[in-house]
This record gives structure tokens, sequence and C-alpha cells, in this order.
């Protein structure tokens, strides 16, 4: 009888038409079973009915999928759950991982190039926006998959698999002239977007970001200019330098490379990949290699010397992840609020840190039911406002 709503709740909470009280059923009935193998057997069936007759998990794949509360001040990092609860967060987390499973196997349902919001304003803030020269704008969201806009010598198509491609065709001398004036790309918060340069450089846009780059680049450089994240893929060229303009003369410098930079905040941080880059303000320069990130603040021209950096966990958000491993509340709170368009309350004083591996492609609900089983905080969401508290001892 239990197995039989269990598979009616999880149909629902897969389909996402469950309701708090139906959602709250379903995870009080996964916490009472006590077997932990059995529990996943089950799940794993529900699953093979529901979705996939095929699928199965592998345990350890899915044992590095559960969610931790790791107490920094504890030194063998020991779980604070106690055992029913971390059987629950297994659950939970199994059900996330369904949710991954279906991200790596079937693209049509997430794409790096173009990611769905989860805020509910659908209106034009909600879109992303390419601004070209004259004014005109061109809605990213309304451009459908297979098709291309056309304008003065600009074409920019998307592909089948939401990617966008900008291309910009050499005109008379007349109209040349503004070929160095600047488009200008918008992403909102809770969108992500990729896109192809005329040079062969690929850019991935994460959410509340915005990049400058001209119709068409010089015969001497490659300048662009971006305000919050971006990865980047750039296209080797040795007679023209790829350079990343930031604000107040920060600006990195490459030839052909991958790296990220985040200037999000007032510390500007790069990380990079492959290649190398030259970071610069003023007339300080220092030198990045692989796996190395710089911090620098332009305001006050400091630049840090190279860290060596987990890479995979600075670039998350472009595999469509908000961590891989270890990450501080306040940093995955900075993440929630550009992601899911809302406004967060919390007070620092309580931060700690999370080891976990979160996809972005899970509903804002069932995170903040994450959240609160680290029984360290306490989420309360009120329309797009969320209030984090810790949790006070009973």
């Amino acid at each position: 009888m239990r197995n039989t709503r269990l598979g009616e709740l999880f149909t629902k909470y897969f389909d996402k038409t469950a309701t708090d009280t139906e959602r709250t059923e379903f995870f009080n009935l996964l916490s009472k079973e006590k077997d932990e193998e059995r529990l996943l057997d089950l799940l794993q069936n529900l699953y093979k009915g529901h979705q996939d007759p095929t699928f199965s998990f592998e345990r350890p794949a899915l044992k590095e999928r559960i969610l931790f509360a790791i107490d920094k001040e504890e030194k063998k990092k020991q779980p604070i759950f106690k055992l029913a609860t971390v059987r629950w967060v297994a659950a939970a987390l199994l059900l996330v991982g369904f949710s991954l499973y279906l991200l790596q196997s079937k693209n049509s349902l997430f794409s790096l190039s173009e990611s769905g919001t989860y805020a509910e304003d659908n209106s034009l803030s909600q879109q992303g926006v390419l601004t070209l020269v004259d004014g005109s704008r061109i809605l990213l969201d309304t451009l459908q998959a297979g098709s291309s806009v056309k304008k003065e010598g600009m074409t920019l198509s998307k592909s089948k698999e939401g990617h966008l491609t900008y291309h910009f065709e050499t005109l008379p001398s007349s109209t040349m002239a503004n070929s160095q004036k600047l488009n200008t790309i918008t992403v909102p918060r809770g969108k992500q977007y990729q896109i192809h340069l005329n040079d062969g450089t690929s850019i991935w846009l994460n959410a509340e970001s915005q990049l400058r780059f001209p119709q068409l680049f010089s015969q001497n450089s490659r300048d662009v200019f971006l305000e919050g994240e971006g990865y980047f893929d750039v296209a080797k060229d040795s007679n023209r330098p790829f350079n990343v303009q930031l604000r107040e003369g920060l600006q990195v410098k490459v030839l052909g490379t991958q790296f990220n930079v985040d200037a999000y905040n007032k510390d500007i941080m790069t990380t990079l990949l492959q290649g190398e880059v030259m970071v610069s303000v003023g007339r300080k320069e220092v030198r990045l290699r692989p796996g190395q990130q710089i911090i620098a603040n332009p305001d006050t021209r400091v630049i840090s010397s190279p860290l060596k950096i987990d890479t995979e966990q600075v670039i998350a958000w472009k595999d469509g992840f908000f961590s891989k491993s270890d990450i501080l509340l306040s940093e995955l709170i900075e993440q929630i609020q550009r992601w899911y368009d809302v406004e967060i309350i919390f007070d620092k004083e309580n931060d700690f840190e999370l080891a976990a591996k979160i996809p972005r492609n899970i509903p804002l609900q069932d995170l903040l039911d994450l959240l609160n089983m680290t029984k360290r905080v306490t989420c309360k969401l009120d329309g797009k406002t969320i209030k984090i508290e810790k949790t006070m001892p009973k």
C-alpha cells in the first residue's frame, strides 16, 4: 500500500505537479524506509516504470551526489545529520540525480547555450537581448532554434541546440566606418547563453552579465567588454591578441586559450584552464598558468599573486551546476539570487561550508528543502524574497 502511494507521489514530484502537502508526504514516506538499499531499489524501479525502463544507478555514483553539511571546526568533517535524516537527503538527492541523468542524456531538456529561468515574470526584462549598434534589439528567447535574423551585413543564427552564432560580413568602406561600434548582449537573472563570435571564439555568459563586442574585430586586436561573468574559449590568432576589458582599466590579454572571468564584485577573479593569459591594471601585470587564479581590484590597483585553484568548481556554472565540491553557503546564495531572480536575507555570521554537487536545473523550493535538511539554517520563501536564518537548537 505504501509503495503504491509512494509511486503516485513520485510521479507528481517528478512531473512538478505535487502540492506542498504531497511533497511533504512524499519525503516523509522516504524517511520512514529503514533499509537504504531497498529504498534505492524502490526508487529506481519507480523511475524505470515512469520514464526509462533501461535506467540503472551505480551505487558509488549515487553516493557522490548525497549532500552533507560540513562543520569546518570538526577536523574529520563528519556529517552532522542524524542517520534518518541522511537517508532522507540521500533519497532527495537521488531525485536530483534523476534530473541530472536527464540533463546528461537528453540535451533537449537543458542547454548551456540558453537555459530557462525559474523566475515567474516572463516580461522583456527576463529575456536575453542583443542590442545592435543602431539601437535595434533582438530578443534572444524569441529567436527560434534553427533560424536566423539578418540586418545590414549582420547575421545572428540559433542552432537546434540553442547555440548563438554572430557573423558580420565585410562591407563597402562607407559602412565599414561603423564596424568598430559595439553590439551588446544583456543576460538577465535566470538565464545563460553561449555565443560564437566572428573570429571563432566561443563565450559562455552567466546570469546577470553583459558583453559588448564590435561588429567586426580590427586588424590589430580583438577587444570585448565584460560585466558579470564569462567563460572564454578563444580562437588562436597570433597577429591579433584577444583582450577582455573590465572596469577601471583592468584587462585580460590572451592569444588563444580557455579562461573564466568573474567580475560581479569589486574583486575580479580570473581563472586559467588552458594556455596563457596576462592580467593587467595600470602598470601592473601578472601572468597566469593553467590551474591558477588571480584576484584583482581595479579600484585599489591591487593584484594578488597567482593561486592554485580547483578550476572545475570555478566553471561549474558553465557545466550546469551551482557547485561541484565544497562551497560556502554565502557563495551559493549569490548564485541563487542571480539564477532564480530572488532576493535573499542572510547574516554572513551564520555562514558555513557545504560539500555538494548541486545542479542548476532543480526547482527553487527543492533546493531550499535540501538546505533546510542541513539543520544549520531555516529557509523561508515569501514571494521573491528568501529569509535564511540560523536554526536554533531545540
